[in-house]
């Protein structure tokens, strides 16, 4: 293999990356990200008047985002490295140029049986409760749990990401913004502990990258992809909607745990549970069950 030339393609794909989404400046078959990146200097070089998107690609120094994310203890993975989980070629217009990682374990391993579990970021005693119960039961099974790692010590993600490494597994958290950055000291801790743990920290984004709606958005559609099947613990409005449609899109079993009808926060569970749309999760081995039936 060619270093220089792979480190090239991998900042190019960084470089993308944070300027635009995949859709919105896709790499044409047969060319490598390195060779678009190069063709865009070609052309400011020559003199002509390059749109604010080209511009913005150009102007990222994905160099020194590997050399941050290295010196973070951060990787920078591509769909041709050995790492990539296959389940990811599944996103179609989502599709990811790369992925930054931290922590000691694979991601293809990690990811091979794993269960995605999403709900609020301000959740009740009992959502937290079942997030964390889940969570560790599902360890138990062999299961790592795939979790947002963006959210407040009082967020389903920070109980279900807990719950999993307090029983043996390896979590799983997800960022919406870059793979290191300013965080609350209690979203430190819990970043810290999921290492720790034997964990991963996954991010779409390099070093210092700040978090937005859509990137958010990104961050659920990726803990979509990464399981086996996808777990609503609490939600309520449209906002978490986005992780029921996320599972429905990539053909992966929806299961959503029952709360009181008095919860706000379980409206939503409640909800795809009525519709049909997900299986009511009484225990464990209920998700385990369907998880399984995917191919």
């Amino acid at each position: 293999m060619n270093l220089s030339h792979d480190r090239d393609e991998r900042a190019a794909r960084i470089a993308l990356t944070e300027a635009a989404a995949p859709q919105d400046l896709p790499i044409p078959p047969g060319t490598s990200a390195a060779e678009l990146v190069a063709a865009m200097a070609d052309l400011a070089g020559s003199g002509v008047q390059l749109s604010k998107l080209f511009t913005r690609v150009l102007d990222y120094d994905g160099h020194r985002a590997l050399d941050e994310g290295w010196k973070a203890g951060a990787r920078y993975i591509i769909p041709t490295d050995a790492e990539w989980p296959q389940a990811l070629a599944g996103l179609g217009n989502h599709t990811l140029l790369g992925l930054w990682v931290r922590g000691d374990a694979r991601l293809d391993d990690a990811t091979k049986k794993a269960i995605a579990m999403a709900g609020s970021m301000a959740a009740s005693d009992y959502g937290r409760y079942a997030a964390m119960h889940l969570s560790g039961e599902l360890a138990q099974l062999g299961y790592n749990v795939i979790a947002a790692a963006s959210g407040p010590g009082s967020s389903i993600g920070e109980a279900a990401l807990h719950g999993c490494g307090a029983s043996g597994g390896n979590p799983i958290g997800i960022l919406s913004g870059g793979i290191t950055g300013r965080a609350t000291p209690p979203v430190q801790r819990m970043r810290g502990s999921i290492l720790d743990d034997g964990g991963l920290l996954v991010s779409s984004y390099g070093p210092g990258t700040l978090t937005s709606l859509s990137k958010t958005v990104q961050r659920t559609n990726l803990m979509a992809a990464l399981s086996q099947a996808v777990t609503l613990v609490e939600g309520h409005g449209p906002k978490w909607e986005v992780a029921a449609r996320a599972a429905e899109r990539l053909d992966r079993p929806l299961l959503a745990v029952p709360g009181p009808i008095t919860s706000l926060l379980s409206d939503l569970p409640n909800e795809l549970i009525r519709q049909g749309r997900a299986r009511a999760v009484l225990s464990a081995t209920n998700i385990a069950a369907r998880a399984a039936t995917r191919p």
